[in-house]
């Protein structure tokens, strides 16, 4: 029988045979018939921490320089033990995308400490307001150096400020090799933004407010620019979601985000939109054997381009304090805030200013001093002087 035949015949054979998830694929011009009367089950260590001795771990700032190249993004392991670590200097920006309960949150938990323990910046913006980045925050990671949470104003400004940091890093790169230098390093800084489909998709949907929607347009452009072209210059973007809308994940950016991740059981439009046509057949294969309730079990493109399964790691309490230890002499970068002028009158306001982050009630405080500052106190003792004279 022909392929198209044997495609056709498809409900008599599962009736038949008593395979109702029977399938067929091809083999060249044959065609292969698969029962799937058996579930799939692939086998994984019960537990699986990411431990210290995987990465290198800076000292120092110069350490951190030395390492920028050997940094990794720690996903999982396959069925094989083959850990899933791509590099960011191959593959600079990553997709991770999971439904509700499938161990998304907690893998970007991981990869937020590990990359903070390999000498990264790590900037973290939440478009929900779930508490695992709340956690991080107050944890005082070293590495982690900006929370941005739910707030437009500050998830704009915090993609505005990666692609100022893109932008002055090109043309500084530029103007060191017109200078004849040409070994240039530069430490990673890597923004995980958290549920920014969501985020995007509330504000170019239909109806939308205007303001908001040209706000998500102006915001969409700059990822798009730092997910093509950041990559020689240390900037790397992980967005992560539910949903994978046109809106939510626009093609102009999905299209430079190279690693690719679907935990829980893929459904087609997450292959549809996240998977190039060329492996989508494998990231189906890939996805067997995936059931509700597995956090953590998902799919991802392997570095030699094929799309397997993989377990995602998961640190428990002792293996967060492990962690911790071994982080506990990677430098401990400046944390940040943004700081946004307000009416004096405005809910959440703080007078003049409204600062968000400790980093702001210091600029708030400086700014208040200067306002006392010996220009102001020299023009009134002349102003106490002339008066005394007038009397």
């Amino acid at each position: 029988m022909t392929l198209d035949a044997v495609r056709k015949a498809v409900p008599g054979l599962r009736q038949a045979l008593r395979a109702p998830d029977l399938e067929v694929t091809s083999r060249g011009v044959w065609p292969v018939l698969h029962l799937n009367t058996r579930k799939l089950v692939r086998s994984y260590p019960a537990q699986n921490p990411l431990s210290a001795d995987r990465m290198y771990l800076p000292r120092t700032e110069a350490e951190r320089y030395a390492c920028a190249s050997e940094v990794r993004l720690f996903l999982g392991v396959t069925e094989d033990g083959e850990v899933i670590a791509p590099k960011l200097a191959t593959r600079s920006h990553a997709a991770i995308y999971g439904m509700t309960n499938s161990g998304k949150s907690t893998l970007m938990s991981v990869i937020a400490r590990s990359l903070a323990a390999q000498g990264c910046e790590v900037w973290l913006a939440d478009g929900k307001g779930t508490p695992e980045f709340r956690q991080l925050y107050l944890d005082r990671v070293p590495g982690i150096t900006h929370l941005s949470v739910a707030t437009p104003a500050t998830m704009h400004a915090t993609v505005h400020k990666l692609l100022e940091l893109y932008r002055f890093r090109r043309d500084l790169g530029d103007e060191l090799v017109q200078r004849g230098v040409t070994d240039i390093r530069w430490t990673r800084v890597v923004l995980i933004w958290d549920e920014m489909g969501a985020f995007l998709n509330s504000a170019l949907s239909d109806g939308a407010d205007p303001v908001a929607r040209k706000n998500a347009e102006y915001t969409v452009n700059w990822l798009a620019e730092v997910a093509a072209k950041s990559r020689a210059y240390g900037v790397h973007l992980l967005v992560a979601g539910q949903h994978v809308y046109s809106a939510a994940l626009p093609s102009k950016l999905r299209e430079n985000l190279s690693i690719r991740v679907v935990l829980g059981r893929a459904s087609d439009v997450h292959i549809q939109r996240l998977f190039e046509e060329d492996v989508r057949d494998a990231a189906k294969a890939a996805r067997e054997g995936i059931e509700p309730g597995m956090r953590g079990r998902g799919i991802v493109q392997a570095d030699d381009g094929g799309v397997v399964q993989m377990q995602a790691f998961y640190n428990d309490a002792a293996a967060s304090a492990a962690l911790d230890r071994a982080m506990a002499g990677t430098p401990r970068l400046t944390r940040w805030g943004h700081l946004f002028p307000v009416e004096p009158d405005a809910a959440g306001g703080a007078g003049r200013m409204a600062a968000v982050g400790w980093l702001g009630r210091r600029r708030q405080a400086r700014a208040r001093r200067h306002r006392r500052g010996p220009r102001n106190r020299r023009a009134r003792q002349t102003q106490h002087r002339d008066r005394r004279a007038r009397t």
